[in-house]
């Protein structure tokens, strides 16, 4: 029982870490295009 809820807490983190890792992206994205122009 403490084992899935250790792999349902695992899961979030990196399901979170990989929604800010996705948010930066598109934050480094837009600031490679302003440079652009």
């Amino acid at each position: 029982m403490e084992t899935m809820n250790g792999i349902r807490l695992t899961l979030s983190s990196i399901g979170t870490s990989i929604t800010q890792l996705h948010k930066f992206g598109e934050l480094v994205q837009l600031l490679n295009d302003a440079q652009l122009d």
